[in-house]
C-alpha cells in the first residue's frame, strides 16, 4: 500500500510518536495506581488513533472519516478528562461521580450512535485543503457532539475547582474573619465569609494536591478553547482548515502539560530520567514538525514551477497536436466555448489518459459541484473512491475555447510525500537517539551517581554510619559526594561523642540513684530522730505551758513584780488574758470595751515590758517570775536556818 505524506500527515506522525513516548515512559513506573493506568492507556489510544490516521490519510483511505470523530475525543480529552478529575488524587464525590460518569457516558454512546446511523449511508468527500476525506454536510461534523464536549469540559473544570479548594482547606484552615453580633449584617457575614475562604483557598492552594488540581483546571481550558473554536468552525466564523490547525497544535500541548503536570504530582515515585529524555525528545519533534511547515512552503512553489510547465506543454500539444509534448502527470484536457456561460454540457475531450474516465463522467461531477478551490489551485474529484480521478485542474484560453488541464493529484501527493517522509525518518531517527542513547548515556553521568547517593542515604539512615561515596569526577556531583563523606564523618563523629556522652549519662544516673537512695535512707532515721525530738519538744512546751498558766493566774501573789513595771489595774487583767492566750477581739469582748482600746492596752503593756510580741512577753515575765521563785525560795531557807 504506498503512502503519500502531506504536511499534515507529517504531523499526526510526530503527535503519535511524541504520545507513544508518553505513554511508553508512563507505563515504566514500577508502581502505577488506577489514575496512572487510565492516563497511560489514554495517551496510548491517542496515539494509537493518531498513527492510524496518519496511515489512513496516507493511504487516501476514506476510512479514515469513520475514525476522526473518535479520535477529536481523545485529542482533547472529553469524558476522559472528567473521569481522570473524578479519581485524581482521590475520589471524595464518589456517589456524584457514579451519577454524573454513567450520565455523561451514557449521553456519549447514543451520540455516536445516532452519528454512526447518519453517517451509514453518507457519502465522503476529499477535502483537497485538509489532504483528508470529510463528510460534506457540517451536520456530519459532530455538531450535535459538540455542546456535549462543551459541558463535559466545564464540569471537569468545577470538579477540579471543587478539589482545589476542598484539599487546601484540608491542609490549612483559612482564618476566620470577625463576624458581627447582630442585625442584618450578621446574615450576610457567613455567606462573605465563605466566598472570602473559597477565592483565597482556589487563587493561594496549601498543598501539592491542591496545587496538582488548580494546575490541571489551567490544561481544562485548552480543550475547552478547542471545543469553543470548532463550534465557530461549524458556524462558520472561522475557517474549518483553521480549526484543524488549532486543535492539531492545541491537543498535543494538552497531552504534553497534562502528563508533565501528573508527573510533577504523581502519588507513586517518578524517575528524573523523564524530564531530562522525554522532554527534550517532544520538543526535538515539535521542532521537526515546524521544520517541515517551510519545507512545504519550498516544495509548493517548486512544485507550482512543474504545474506550469505542464501546463504549457498541454498548450503545446494543442496548438501542435504532438503526443511528444503532454507529460506523463496530466490525465485529461477538455474544453469548452469561451462564451458559453453553461459550460457543464458543451464539455469536449481532448486528451483522457485513464481508462474509467469519460467526459460524461466529468460533466457529472460539474453537475454535482464536486470540485473544491484554495487561493492557489483548483481540484476535481471525478470518483470519490479512486484517487487516481482526483486532479489539479489549470485553464488557458486558446483562440475561441477555453481549455482546462487536469493533472494528477496522486503525483502531486507521490512528489510531497517523496520530501517529507524525510522528516519523518528524521523523527524516527531522533526518537531512537533520544529514547536509546539518552538514558544510557545520562544513567552514566547523571542517575549512577544519584543512585549512589540515594543508596548512602538511605544506608545512613538505617544507622549504617560507616558510608564512604566514591569520588570519581571533579563536577558537581564530585562536589556532592565529597561534601557528603564529609557531612557523614561529622555526623558520624557526632553521634559517637553523643552515644559516648548517653553511656556516661546513663552511669552517672544510675550513681546517682545509688546516692539518692542512700541519702534517702539517712534521711529517714534523721527524720525518724527529729520526729522523736519535735515529740518530746512538744510534751515539754505542753508541760512547760502548764506550769506558765499556774504562774500566770497567780500573778497577784507578785505585787511588787507588777508596780515595778507601773501597770495599771486593767492592764493587769488584760496582762493574764493576753498570757493565757487571749486575742484582743477576745479580751474586748471580755470587758465590753472596743477592740481597738484592748489593742492600745496591748501596746502600753508591750511598751513596759520592753517587748514587741507576745512570745517575747511571755519569754521575758517567765524569766522574771523564775527569777522572783529562786529569790524567794533561797530568802525563805536562809529564814529557817537563821531561826534555827
Amino acid at each position: 500500500m504506498p503512502l503519500y505524506s502531506t504536511l499534515y500527515a507529517v504531523g499526526h506522525f510526530i503527535s503519535a510518536l511524541s504520545a507513544a513516548v508518553l505513554g511508553i515512559y508512563i507505563l515504566t513506573f514500577r508502581k502505577k495506581s488506577a489514575a496512572t493506568w487510565f492516563i497511560a492507556i489514554y495517551v496510548i489510544s491517542f496515539a494509537a488513533t493518531r498513527f492510524i490516521g496518519f496511515i489512513l490519510d496516507s493511504a487516501l483511505t476514506p476510512g479514515v472519516v469513520n475514525l476522526i470523530y473518535i479520535h477529536r475525543s481523545l485529542m482533547a480529552g472529553g469524558i476522559f478528562l472528567t473521569i481522570f478529575a473524578y479519581m485524581y488524587h482521590e475520589n471524595v464525590h464518589k456517589r456524584e461521580s457514579i451519577i454524573v460518569l454513567s450520565m455523561l457516558s451514557l449521553f456519549t454512546i447514543i451520540s455516536y450512535i445516532i452519528f454512526a446511523l447518519r453517517t451509514s449511508s453518507a457519502v465522503p468527500y476529499f477535502d483537497f485543503i485538509l489532504s483528508s476525506y470529510r463528510y460534506n454536510d457540517m451536520s456530519f461534523r459532530g455538531e450535535f457532539i459538540a455542546p456535549l464536549f462543551v459541558v463535559i469540559y466545564i464540569w471537569s473544570a468545577v470538579v477540579f475547582i471543587r478539589k482545589t479548594v476542598r484539599f487546601s482547606i484540608s491542609q490549612k484552615r483559612v482564618p476566620s474573619t470577625k463576624q458581627p453580633k447582630h442585625g442584618i449584617a450578621r446574615i450576610y457575614a457567613v455567606p462573605a465569609e465563605k466566598i472570602v475562604s473559597f477565592v483565597r483557598a482556589l487563587l493561594f492552594p496549601v498543598g501539592i494536591h491542591a496545587r496538582a488540581c488548580r494546575a490541571f483546571l489551567f490544561a481544562t481550558l485548552i480543550p475547552l478553547a478547542l471545543m469553543s473554536f470548532y463550534l465557530l468552525a461549524l458556524k462558520g466564523v472561522i475557517r474549518y482548515a483553521s480549526y484543524e490547525l488549532f486543535v492539531s497544535i492545541g491537543s498535543m500541548l494538552f497531552l504534553v502539560i497534562f502528563v508533565v503536570i501528573y508527573m510533577n504530582n504523581s502519588p507513586q515515585p517518578t524517575t528524573f530520567l523523564f524530564k531530562i529524555t522525554v522532554i527534550p525528545l517532544i520538543t526535538a519533534l515539535a521542532v521537526i514538525g515546524f521544520m517541515a511547515i517551510p519545507a512545504n512552503s519550498s516544495i509548493e512553489q517548486i512544485y507550482e514551477k512543474k504545474l506550469i510547465k505542464s501546463v504549457n506543454a498541454a498548450s503545446a500539444y494543442v496548438l501542435r497536436q504532438d503526443g511528444s509534448y503532454l507529460p506523463q502527470d496530466i490525465i485529461y484536457i477538455i474544453r469548452h466555448p469561451a462564451d458559453d456561460n453553461v459550460p457543464s454540457t458543451n464539455y469536449e475531450d481532448i486528451v483522457i489518459q485513464p481508462a474509467g474516465m469519460s467526459i460524461a463522467k466529468i460533466i457529472n461531477e460539474e453537475g454535482k459541484k464536486r470540485h473544491q478551490a484554495n487561493p492557489r489551485r483548483q481540484f476535481r474529484s471525478i470518483n470519490v473512491s479512486d484517487p487516481a480521478s482526483y486532479s489539479i485542474c489549470r485553464t488557458f484560453t486558446s483562440g475561441k475555447y477555453v481549455y482546462e488541464v487536469g493533472l494528477s493529484y496522486i503525483e502531486y501527493r507521490r512528489y510531497l510525500g517523496d520530501v517529507l517522509v524525510n522528516y519523518i525518518w528524521m523523527a524516527l531517527m531522533i526518537a531512537a537517539i533520544v529514547f536509546i542513547l539518552f538514558p544510557l548515556f545520562f544513567y552514566r553521568a547523571l542517575l549512577t551517581p544519584l543512585n549512589g547517593l540515594m543508596a548512602a542515604i538511605e544506608s545512613f539512615d538505617q544507622n549504617k554510619l560507616k558510608v564512604n561515596l566514591k569520588i570519581e569526577r571533579n563536577d558537581e556531583f564530585g562536589r556532592i559526594a565529597d561534601s557528603f563523606n564529609k557531612m557523614a564523618h561529622r555526623l558520624s563523629r557526632y553521634i559517637n561523642e553523643i552515644v559516648s556522652s548517653r553511656k556516661k549519662l546513663t552511669e552517672y544516673s544510675n550513681h546517682l540513684e545509688t546516692m539518692v537512695d542512700e541519702r534517702t535512707k539517712e534521711l529517714i532515721v534523721s527524720n525518724k530522730g527529729l520526729r522523736d525530738e519535735m515529740e518530746e519538744r512538744k510534751n515539754a512546751e505542753n508541760l512547760l505551758e502548764q506550769m506558765v498558766r499556774s504562774e500566770f493566774l497567780n500573778l497577784d501573789k507578785y505585787p511588787d513584780f507588777l508596780r515595778e513595771h507601773h501597770l495599771t489595774k486593767r492592764e493587769e487583767q488584760i496582762l493574764v488574758d493576753l498570757l493565757n492566750g487571749f486575742s484582743n477581739r477576745e479580751i474586748a469582748d471580755q470587758y465590753g470595751i472596743a477592740e481597738p482600746t484592748a489593742k492600745v492596752h496591748t501596746i502600753n503593756i508591750y511598751r513596759k515590758f520592753n517587748v514587741n510580741s507576745k512570745t517575747k512577753l511571755v519569754k521575758t515575765i517567765l524569766q522574771s517570775l523564775s527569777a522572783l521563785s529562786a529569790s524567794n525560795k533561797a530568802f525563805n531557807e536562809a529564814s529557817k536556818e537563821k531561826n534555827s
